[in-house]
């Protein structure tokens, strides 16, 4: 019986940190992926920036910024 409560309390630490190790990965991958709004909204914004004729069209300064969703718990959503 103790052998088997030893395999048991074991499976279960093993569970937590497999549950923890996939949680970091996905906020790591949230912060730092280019796939995410977030991400596609940095890398479209530089190309605009970077670009004269959107400068002439746009005219000078460009602001970039994010706006916030009324109602939503995340302030940077990329609309």
């Amino acid at each position: 019986q103790q052998a088997v409560k030893d395999c048991v309390y074991s499976l279960v630490i093993v569970a937590g940190v497999v549950a923890l190790g996939g949680v970091c990965y996905l906020i790591l991958h949230e912060l730092y992926s280019r796939e995410t709004p977030n991400g596609i909204y940095k890398e479209a914004s530089k190309l605009c920036l970077a670009n004269i004729n959107v400068q002439e069209a746009l005219g000078t300064p460009i602001l970039v910024h994010t706006t916030p969703q009324i109602g939503s718990l995340r302030i940077n959503n990329v609309r």
